[in-house]
């Protein structure tokens, strides 16, 4: 019995020696194991056959794997911001331009206000020996052309009256008149816009108007004038400014005057101012206007502030420019102010 199991063990061992030869190495077309390949095989041959002659051909080695590129992740989408709607379009209804009211248009002065200011009298303007040339010829006297506009909000005790309005070829409005203080108080500081209007209603301006004096006292009276370009200018509305003050105004003599024709815009005079007053006196102002046939301002110049401190007696030297238009005769008027 032990000799049996001897022998059945010599058998199973054989035949697992004979099977562990059989796994080494797979026939491969006829070669059974690496001592039997041909010499000069590359290492990386896989795959081996033998050809009609029995001769062993090496298969095509497996291509070379390349490696695909390295992924790049696409950049973070930032969403778009939310469209926030406009709002609505509310349309804007312009108000239709009213004209202003209609004034019932003032009659034209057909003389210059009296001042009481100290006015040298009337005088003919006389040839300067530098130029002998005539003086302008007279023109026509134009009816005015402009309404004059109540103010809606007029200045206390200082009156506006127009004395004309007129139309030039340069298609230039002009309008002169006279601002007269009705108060018991002296004025300083006066100043006065003017607005126009055109005949559908539409302004222009305010424009600055001239007035030349610094002072107004009770019952004096000062010209002023303003100019502006335009078409179809129907209306004019002027409003003064000022303040009252404790200031005193003061009288002035004026002599030597003559005119001197030096320019084709305008007229020069010039002579000699005096202080007859018992005190000094100082900003001594000349204003000289021309008139036409009618006696009417068609023209506004002034002078230049004088010399301070004039004593009583003392007279200084004035010189003033009017622009130039046809005219017939002109008249001046001067003003100073106390020197206390």
């Amino acid at each position: 019995m032990r000799r049996v199991l001897s022998l059945l063990i010599l058998i199973a061992i054989a035949a697992m020696l004979v099977m562990l030869s059989g796994c080494s190495l797979p026939m491969i077309g006829g070669v059974s194991s690496p001592g039997d390949l041909p010499p000069g095989l590359p290492d990386d041959a896989e795959w081996i056959e033998l050809d009609s002659s029995g001769q062993p051909v090496m298969a095509a080695p497996l291509p070379t794997y390349t490696f695909y590129p390295t992924y790049t992740p696409y950049p973070t989408y930032t969403p778009y911001p939310t469209c926030t709607p406009c709002p609505t379009c509310t349309p804007v209804v312009r108000a239709t331009a009213t004209p202003p009211p209609t004034a019932t248009p003032t009659t034209a002065i057909t003389a210059v206000v009296t001042a009481t200011l100290t006015v040298t009298p009337t005088a003919t303007p006389v040839k300067s020996a530098s130029r002998p040339s005539t003086p302008p010829t007279p023109a026509p006297t134009p009816a005015s052309v402009l309404i004059h506009l109540p103010d809606p909000a007029p200045a206390p005790l200082l009156d506006i009256v127009v004395e004309s309005s007129r139309l030039g070829t340069d298609q230039k409005y002009t309008v002169m008149g006279w601002v007269q203080n009705n108060s018991d108080q002296i004025w300083e500081a006066i100043t006065m816009e003017a607005t126009f209007f055109d005949k559908q209603g539409y302004k222009q301006g305010p424009y600055q108007v001239q007035f030349p004096f610094l002072l107004l006292r009770p019952g004096e009276s000062c010209p002023f004038s303003v100019s502006m370009r335009g078409k179809n200018i129907h209306s004019v509305l002027l409003h003064p400014n000022g303040r009252t003050t404790g200031h005193q105004s003061a009288a002035v003599e004026l002599s030597n005057v003559r005119v001197v024709y030096d320019s084709a815009n305008s007229v020069k005079i010039i002579g000699t101012a005096t202080n007859p007053n018992a005190f000094e006196i100082k900003n001594v102002i000349v204003a000289g206007v021309l008139l036409d046939a009618s006696g009417q301002m068609v023209s506004l110049g002034h002078s230049a502030v004088l010399q301070e401190g004039i004593k009583k007696g003392e007279q200084v030297q004035f010189s003033l420019r009017i622009p130039l238009v046809s005219y017939v005769n002109y008249r001046l008027y001067a003003q100073a102010e106390r020197d206390w």
